[in-house]
């Protein structure tokens, strides 16, 4: 099942291309200091500082249109006869693939057909994949597109051929790039058309109307590292011909989530985030952060209170979920700012459809996202019991009381989480998406199995063993410092945690 992906060969026109200056300025709201975090210029020892600033230079952010200028310019030259360029033309280089297939990498959204037919991948950095034998394969259906960056996955309820894809992670990490806009494919992946919302960047989730498939909801967080105006929740009437942006915030504050109720879906709910960043200055809280109603499809809408946190600083991102069995029944995971620390607010319930709403956690919940709430965004409810809810940080949480004590459904997978299936038929049978790739088990909680068939792994830096070609090393995000002896199946971990630079002794290559 396992298919060699293309891969782009960016041309020194193209690459000149990436040294135009950025297409936005850069955000006035980092000039603003705030307790635990530095302003921006101020020197700091953080890794994360250079590994932005060394992909911008010489400019303030990436561009993200010579960005994308490159990658159309080695597709281009990729398909063109060899003679067009010389004999050493971008057509005419043969690639083999190094993998890795084995370690896995960050996934943000997973989508499923009924009955598993067909499973959907989205990777922070590497595309679409689609599994046809439950996860065991995966297989690249959106590489031609030239964009990696995945925010979301939606399947229209109606219809599980048609699948929209929200390109633009919409985590708040430095190793995260912007995406374009709005996908869908009306045959299963085999094909996608643009649906526009380019300015976006970034798209948090996306919603179909259950019972009016052309009514479609985008919550879009905008550019990560400037201000902008193209964020917020944004409503098509006319399946993605036309789109309106129903409810706008600020330049600064976008939207990070949105769920509609299934049975009467006139009924929306919007979860707002003010964030505001740069490579070494991170806002990710402020009193725009909150939950919305709108009772006639999204035209108006009501900011909620009724027991919920008052708006201040010490309100970060917000995940929703409705109860599918009860759908008066929602929950708010609410992540809290303090003294430079993202943990948790508090998980917050609803059982009159968000008009009151009660804070229900009292152990095992806060402490579930190390600091950096920032980061995660998800969290779900048994399709069959409105009491039995999934909380989504470094570990996957498990209520069984309606959010009231929690426990790990899987302490041995990779951590921090950042999507979850659950199988509608038979809610034992879950599938989990986080930085260490797809996940899935049949009981519920352990043993889980993981597809060791994604090539997703996002490399900060490699390197080559002088000696050995074939023996590959590389720092990656959240899956350590690798090596291989030469096969793309067979790479292991050398360090853990996040890798980054590797050098290999000329001399003793044993020595690294």
């Amino acid at each position: 099942m396992r298919q060699t992906r293309p891969l782009a060969v960016l041309s020194i026109a193209a690459l000149c291309a990436l040294l135009a200056p950025s297409d936005r300025a850069p955000s006035r709201g980092a000039a603003v200091g705030h307790p635990g975090e530095r302003l921006e210029g101020e020197p700091g020892p953080y890794p994360s500082d250079w590994f932005g600033m060394q992909r911008a230079f010489p400019f303030r952010t990436i561009n993200q249109r010579a960005f994308r200028a490159a990658v159309e310019q080695a597709q281009f030259e990729r398909a063109v006869p060899a003679p067009t360029f010389g004999a050493r033309a971008a057509a005419e280089l043969t690639w083999t693939q190094a993998g890795p297939y084995n370690i896995g990498g960050r996934i943000t959204a997973i989508a499923a057909t009924p009955g598993e037919t067909a499973i959907y991948i989205a990777a922070a950095n590497g595309g679409v994949f689609k599994s046809t034998n439950g996860g065991v394969n995966f297989t690249p259906v959106f590489d031609a597109y030239g964009i990696y960056s995945m925010g979301a996955l939606a399947l229209d309820p109606s219809n599980p051929n048609t699948i929209y894809a929200g390109t633009g992670e919409a985590n708040s990490s430095v190793d995260s790039y912007d995406g374009a806009g709005l996908f869908r494919s009306l045959d299963a992946g085999a094909t996608w058309s643009s649906l526009g919302l380019e300015e976006t960047r970034r798209i948090a989730r996306v919603a179909v109307d259950p019972l009016n498939p052309g009514r479609i909801f985008v919550a879009a967080m905008g550019t990560q590292f400037t201000t902008s105006p193209d964020r917020g929740l944004y409503r098509s009437e006319d399946g993605g011909l036309s789109w309106s942006n129903v409810l706008f915030v600020s330049d600064s504050t976008g939207a990070c989530d949105v769920v509609i109720n299934p049975v009467h879906p006139d009924t929306v709910y919007c979860a707002t985030w003010e964030r505001v960043r740069t490579y070494t200055y991170r806002r990710a809280y402020g009193p725009e952060c909150g939950i919305w109603r709108s009772a006639d499809h999204g035209t108006t809408w009501t900011k909620l209170a009724g027991g919920l946190p008052a708006p201040s600083d010490a309100v970060s991102r917000i995940a929703l979920a409705i109860a599918r069995s009860r759908p008066s029944t929602l929950y708010a995971q609410i992540v809290s700012y303090s003294a430079g620390s993202y943990d948790g607010y508090g998980m917050y319930r609803s059982l009159d459809g968000g008009s009151s709403w009660t804070r229900r956690d009292v152990s095992g919940f806060t402490s579930n996202f190390g600091g950096f709430g920032w980061y995660f965004g998800d969290m779900a409810v048994d399709p069959t019991n409105p009491d039995l809810i999934y909380s989504l940080g470094l570990q996957p949480l498990r209520s069984t009381d309606g959010g009231v004590t929690y426990g790990s459904i899987a302490p041995s997978v990779h951590v921090d989480q950042h999507a979850l299936w659950i199988n509608p038929a038979n809610p034992l049978h879950l599938f989990l998406g986080n930085d260490g790739g797809f996940f899935s088990t049949v009981t519920g909680t352990n043993p889980w199995s993981k597809s060791v068939d994604l090539p997703i792994s996002q490399f900060y830096a490699g390197t080559i063993d002088p000696t050995n070609p074939a023996r590959l090393l590389g720092g990656t995000q959240d899956n350590g410092t690798l090596l291989t002896s030469g096969s793309p199946t067979a790479w292991t971990l050398v360090l853990g945690g996040d890798g980054f630079q590797c050098l290999v002794d000329p001399v003793n290559p044993a020595l690294i």
